[in-house]
């Protein structure tokens, strides 16, 4: 299958998904993301902004914070097709970027990119290799190939969104963990 036409698919199906059902999983997700080592051990988590039907995060950013981690979400750069993680301070002062997702100030300072910071992937599709499709403009895959290059990345997912395989170009980077409501995938041991 196209990569196309599986995240279309895979989106369809996200957006059926019903919101209590959204909202339970999501708490599963995060208690899940308490288990990781890798998250326990984190200094800095690096979260996305939920937007639509995706995993919702702003529980977690919340409680993150209460576990002592610098929380920061991604800002767009829309015209270098770019993007750039600031930290985000409670209460979150987030502003409506160039795709219409909420994201922080441009004065919110930029987060400290050290082996403490983990990367929390959006997706709307994943394997168990941690191959991923994100929504299609490669900003993660951008990013972390460069500034991001050599973090821990965790995929956060519905376990409707795993399928067996998914197409991957050259500059695509697969996440290193995967964390759904029913498991966290070791995404190192799947790889071929």
């Amino acid at each position: 299958m196209q990569a196309a036409e599986l995240r279309k698919i895979a989106l369809e199906q996200r957006k059926a998904m019903p919101a209590s059902l959204r909202s339970d999983f999501s708490e599963a997700i995060w208690q899940g993301l308490l288990e990781l080592p890798a998250f326990r051990r984190a200094s800095t988590a690096l979260f996305f902004v939920s937007h639509g039907s995706e995993v919702e995060t702003q529980a977690m950013r919340q409680r993150s914070r209460a576990l002592g981690l610098t929380v920061a979400a991604p800002r767009s750069e829309a015209s270098g097709r770019s993007m750039r993680f600031h930290v985000l301070e409670e209460p979150e002062a987030l502003h409506t970027g160039p795709y219409g997702i909420l994201e922080p100030a441009p004065e919110a300072p930029l987060a400290r990119l050290d082996s403490g910071a983990v990367v929390l992937v959006p997706g709307s599709v994943f394997d168990r290799r941690g191959k991923r499709l994100g929504m299609g403009g490669g900003y993660y895959d951008r990013w972390l190939a460069n500034e991001g290059r050599g973090l821990t990345t965790i995929g956060l997912a519905f376990h409707s969104q795993l399928v067996p395989e998914v197409p991957q170009g050259p500059l695509d980077i697969p996440v290193r963990w995967l964390v759904t409501e029913r498991e966290i995938i070791d995404c190192s041991k799947s790889q071929k």
